[in-house]
């Protein structure tokens, strides 16, 4: 993983310099989103995939993951997001816990991609197709979202693709890259610009200038995922 990170940013780099008449670049910070029910055990860093003996200490230059156990954040970190990012995040951290219910009354800001988010990870067409009722407030929450999928018999295909889909890449990494919004979520993490995070999900404009502007970036692409 650490010589795939190197030459995905190394490829960033690139594309900024091969741009006519670039004289300053921007910071290249991909980060690993791992939604497993484990913490990350792959390498994390360079030293960990060189053989020891042929490094000199002095010279070698060391080159480390910028990893996030999704489902490990704490309470207080949860509570950081304000956009619906905080509410996915939540729903890995239950999970994991091994909660038999589980409630999020938030409501959710935009459901459409939301959805795209479950049938990802469930690897199941189904969720585009949920007639999502709102709730008596006249909110769609993850609560919702997930009754209806009861409904239609496919809830049990979140467990299995998000399982499934761990080993077989979301675990090493697999992001929900095709989502654009949520690939720009990445980049304001990687940058501790929370307050942006909530304010491309409330300003089209906005999160339309901020894509624009981090399009060079590995953590702006419209692969699948980052191997």
């Amino acid at each position: 993983m650490p010589l795939r990170v190197i030459a995905y940013d190394g490829a960033s780099y690139r594309s900024q310099m091969l741009k006519k008449g670039a004289k300053e670049f921007c910071k290249v910070i991909t980060l690993i989103l791992h939604f497993g029910d484990n913490q990350w055990k792959d390498d994390k860093e360079l030293r960990e995939v060189i053989n020891q003996e042929s490094v000199n200490e002095e010279l070698f230059q060391n080159y480390k993951l910028n990893v996030f156990d999704i489902a490990y954040l704490t309470e207080e970190q949860i509570k950081m997001f304000q956009s619906d990012f905080g509410i996915i995040a939540d729903y890995f951290v239950k999970r994991r816990k091994g909660y038999k219910t589980i409630e999020n009354h938030k409501p959710i800001k935009h459901v459409d991609e939301m959805l795209k988010f479950m049938r990802i990870f469930a690897e199941d067409e189904r969720f585009l197709q949920l007639d999502v009722k709102k709730n008596e407030e006249g909110e769609v929450t993850m609560c919702t979202i997930l009754d209806t999928a009861i409904n239609k018999g496919i809830e049990q295909g979140i467990s299995q693709g998000i399982s499934q889909g761990i080993t077989q890449g979301i675990a090493q990494g697999k992001i929900i890259g095709e989502i654009a919004t949520l690939q720009l979520v990445k980049i304001l993490l990687a940058n501790n610009k929370i307050q942006d995070i909530d304010k491309i999900y409330n300003d089209i404009q906005y999160r339309n200038k901020l894509m624009e502007e981090y399009k060079s970036m590995r953590g702006y692409k419209k692969d699948r995922s980052i191997k």
